[in-house]
């Protein structure tokens, strides 16, 4: 287990520097990956430090940054082959991949594996949506306040109110979000299953 949460801890810390210094601290943060892989090494560093959590708060955890695998290797990359970007090996590839495949599938490893004591309530799957809801927020806000004229404004080509208008950002924020919510329910459910008897926490 420790060995598996220091593993998480490296490659996020590890994809999140590199991408700091390639695109500046400010431009990286505006990413939901870079954001979300900064939760998940801050999580995992206070796991390490033999402290226990929520499974609210772990599961809110495992959501967003499986959320950031899914996006980048669906929609943003079209089920590319993961491994394509390593070809190169430049060092903004290696950061991807470490940001949206090495992180997410260690996290779900972590979530189906370990803590098993620890079981979500079904509620908990609207709630782990604020964060996601609260970056949507963000990422729109900030392109408004932007310069037009400043590239990639709108960090994601489904944020992009420039393209969409209004109703097709709303209507990409609802599909997106009742997509969001499905997955937090089957996370709960592969938590759950297995763990009838454990207390809910």
């Amino acid at each position: 287990m420790r060995i598996l949460r220091l593993a998480i801890v490296a490659a996020a810390v590890t994809g999140v520097v590199i991408d700091w210094v390639e695109a500046g601290f400010l431009a990286s943060m505006a990413y939901f990956t870079i954001q979300s892989n900064v939760l998940v090494a801050a999580y995992y560093l206070y796991r390490l430090s033999g402290r226990r959590t929520s499974a609210r708060l772990k599961g809110a955890v495992t959501l967003v940054i499986t959320v950031t695998g899914l996006i980048y290797n669906t929609v943003l990359t079209h089920f590319g082959n993961p491994f394509a970007a390593l070809a190169e090996g430049t060092p903004k590839d290696v950061a991807n991949f470490l940001l949206h495949v090495v992180v997410p599938v260690l996290a779900l490893a972590d979530w189906l594996l370990f803590d098993r004591d620890l079981r979500p309530r079904w509620s908990d799957a609207l709630l782990w949506l604020l964060y996601p809801l609260a970056y949507g927020i963000f990422a729109v806000t900030r392109g408004l306040l932007l310069d037009p004229a400043t590239p990639k404004r709108y960090p994601y080509p489904f944020l992009d109110l420039d393209v969409l208008g209004w109703g097709g950002l709303i209507t990409n924020m609802i599909t997106y979000g009742i997509g969001f919510y499905l997955l937090g329910l089957a996370l709960i459910a592969l938590r759950r299953l297995g763990t009838r008897d454990a207390v809910a926490t």
